[in-house]
């Protein structure tokens, strides 16, 4: 990891099941159960490991057409909800 570059990855608190096309969680500790679509699906299976903003957008923009500008406003808006419930976490 690159120095004062923060990285995001999952809470490793959050329990998650697919269930049909839904991907489903439970935070124990906020007490909240979300249903994800498959675009914040696929940045929850990204964020296996910890990556970096620009990684994360990089490879959602390889499989979905969007535009640079769209992706990150776009995923910095759901990084920031998942973080407020404690989904996900950061790392320096």
């Amino acid at each position: 990891m690159q120095n004062n570059i923060k990285h995001y990855c999952r809470n490793p608190e959050v329990v998650f099941a697919q269930m049909g096309d839904e991907l489903v969680m439970l935070s124990e500790e906020q007490g909240q159960y979300l249903g994800l679509n498959t675009i914040a699906a696929d940045i929850w299976n990204l964020l296996e490991a910890p990556m970096a903003f620009a990684q994360l957008c990089s490879s959602l923009q390889q499989k979905y057409q969007v535009t640079a500008e769209q992706c990150e406003t776009d995923v910095q808006l759901f990084l920031g909800q998942m973080l407020q419930h404690k989904l996900i976490v950061t790392q320096e």
